[in-house]
């Protein structure tokens, strides 16, 4: 539930108009009440989207320089500055853009304030963005208070501005080094400078290797190409209706000569858990007996996951800047899981290569799969990310019982 006064401060500040102000790249900072410095940016200007973003400490403040000096082209790098930002925000809606119990605090804050709420983006909106998370409510009572604090913050900047005491915020750049600094005194504000933290290069998860793995699969043949790719699933798992919604990370690999997927299930949080990923990577390997003399990549992501099992178990790793076939791989399982797509899965030729290996398989050498790799596909389906015709097939090898 949001208190009072932080629908009090979000009212206060859509009267500012401090969009029509600032630009999303003239940044300030606030000294937030626990000590910390909280980044905000004010988007607004262009019309479509009106939002103010805190962005908290120096993690925060990566994740939005990602997004704003990312000038690659490459759809995985941008997907990951999206996928992986870390902020607070409160923007401003139309009431179709807020769930009902938003929807009905809203209204019964206007009614009690003899509010009456018209127009275009009438109604305050707060959400937290996590790393790989589905923008969720904030329900946490120091994160309210730290989005009422940069409200406020941004407030006074708006009174700032209008009586020119300062200028306006310098346009955020690589060179830029020191922006406006708000610090709360005496009830007032005092304005200093606060110099930005250092932009690192991106960083991508590394797995922790079992030793036993590796010992086990550098005792075995090497033969065949693999083409492989981390792959940042866009349907969303939730598994309780208390906790924000998670994208599922899924590795795909593809044997380039003989064009069979080796299926790894898909893992939740896989900034924290590639290593679990890694393990049944190497699970199959070891259980299947195969393993590749050479592995391809094309992307950071899926460098950073494999470039040391390579190192260790003697396989040639290589990078290329496209892999056509991968990419064709990776459009059929977007194309199944994006829901509005649905209804072309089933006579798309395209979106059918992804699962062929499984399609093609009788019931007795579904049922020879190792277990775990069964575990994966009871687990996908009954997430109901795989198609009704192969749904139907593992009901019937393994008596499952999911309903598609």
């Amino acid at each position: 539930m949001i208190p009072d006064k932080l629908y009090d401060l979000a009212f206060s500040y859509k009267k500012t108009k401090l969009w029509k102000k600032l630009y999303d790249t003239q940044m300030f900072a606030v000294k937030l009440s626990d000590g910390k410095i909280g980044y905000i940016c004010v988007m607004g200007i262009a019309g479509e989207y009106c939002a103010l973003a805190l962005y908290v400490g120096d993690k925060g403040f990566e994740s939005y320089s990602r997004l704003l000096f990312n000038d690659s082209i490459d759809h995985s790098d941008l997907q990951e500055a999206a996928i992986n930002q870390a902020c607070l925000q409160c923007s401003f809606e139309n009431s179709s853009g807020l769930a009902y119990d938003e929807l009905d605090e809203v209204k019964d804050y206007a009614v009690r304030h003899d509010m009456k709420l018209r127009g275009r983006n009438a109604y305050p909106h707060f959400v937290k963005y996590a790393p790989e998370c589905m923008p969720w409510y904030i329900e946490n009572k120091s994160e309210q208070e730290q989005i009422g604090e940069a409200l406020a913050a941004a407030i006074e900047l708006s009174d700032l501005l209008e009586n020119k005491v300062i200028d306006k915020p310098e346009y955020l750049a690589p060179i830029t080094r020191d922006i406006i600094l708000l610090e709360p005194e005496n009830g007032r504000y005092k304005v200093t400078y606060t110099t930005i933290p250092p932009i690192p290069s991106p960083r991508y998860p590394e797995p922790m290797l079992n030793d036993l793995h590796i010992a086990g699969i550098k005792k075995l043949k090497k033969r065949d190409i693999w083409e492989c790719r981390i792959v940042r699933i866009t349907k969303p798992l939730q598994r309780s209706p208390k906790e924000a919604p998670t994208f599922p990370t899924a590795l795909i690999a593809r044997s380039q000569n003989s064009d069979i997927l080796i299926p790894v299930m898909p893992v939740v949080h896989y900034n924290e858990n590639s290593s679990e990923m890694m393990d049944i990577f190497c699970g199959f390997m070891l259980e299947q007996k195969i393993c590749p003399k050479e592995i391809k990549v094309s992307d950071d992501l899926s460098y950073s996951f494999i470039k040391e099992f390579c190192k260790r178990t003697g396989i040639v790793l290589t990078r290329y800047d496209e892999m056509d076939g991968m990419d064709d791989i990776e459009h059929a399982l977007f194309g199944h899981i994006n829901e509005d797509m649905e209804s072309d899965i089933d006579g798309d030729e395209d979106i059918s290569e992804i699962f062929e290996a499984l399609s093609q398989m009788s019931v007795a050498e579904l049922k020879s799969l190792p277990e775990f790799i069964i575990n994966d596909f009871k687990l996908l389906a009954e997430s109901d990310m795989l198609p009704k015709k192969i749904v139907n097939k593992l009901n019937k090898a393994f008596g499952f019982g999911i309903k598609y």
